[in-house]
């Protein structure tokens, strides 16, 4: 169960995102805004299967 203010709960799924948006965005705020929703969830299919199948895992 969550705890209200607790970092480590979602510590797995905030570092997914920040890779996201490091690797696909590096202009986050500018890019995304000019993309409509099925080039933003292109690109999202994209990186889940790269980082699921592709990425070097250590």
């Amino acid at each position: 169960m969550l705890r209200i203010g607790d970092s480590l709960d979602n510590r797995e799924i905030e570092y997914f995102f920040s890779i996201l948006k490091s690797e696909i965005f590096p202009d986050f705020s500018v890019k995304c805004r000019q993309m409509n929703f099925d080039e933003l969830s292109y690109k999202i299919s994209e990186f889940v299967n790269w980082y699921n199948y592709k990425r070097i895992r250590l």
